[in-house]
């Protein structure tokens, strides 16, 4: 089965992947009209009921970084690795500001009892 690997070719055309008709596949298309193609972009997606759990939300902090390390990778964003955007009227300028800057050991601040998601700026 192994020697098949030789045959193996990458797409870069998410039409290919979905339908024209989805949702995901309309969004992309009108992304790509806003800002421009880029053929060097991967998107990687999960579903897990377990996302916001503090150990499982802490491995997937720990990938994200791994995936950053990567020869060639330049961002990586993430629920683990977003940012916010931060006004400073002094300035008159916006900044980014990552929401979470280190793994937590809180399980509330992946997840509220309600669950509502919530980013903390600060741990």
């Amino acid at each position: 089965m192994g020697y098949h690997a030789v045959n193996l070719k990458m797409s870069y055309e998410l039409a290919q992947m979905l339908p024209k008709s989805d949702s995901t596949s309309i969004a992309y298309e009108e992304f790509k009209e806003i800002f421009g193609n880029d053929g060097n972009v991967i998107f990687l997606g999960i579903e897990s009921e377990r996302l916001f759990d503090l150990d499982f939300f802490n491995e997937w902090y720990d990938l994200t970084y791994e995936v950053r390390e990567v020869e060639g990778v330049t961002e990586v964003l993430s629920t683990a690795r977003m940012y916010r955007m931060v006004k400073n009227d002094s300035l008159k300028k916006i900044r980014f500001q990552p929401n979470f800057q280190r793994k937590t050991t809180n399980p509330g601040c992946a997840r509220q009892p309600e669950g509502n998601y919530i980013q903390p700026a600060a741990l």
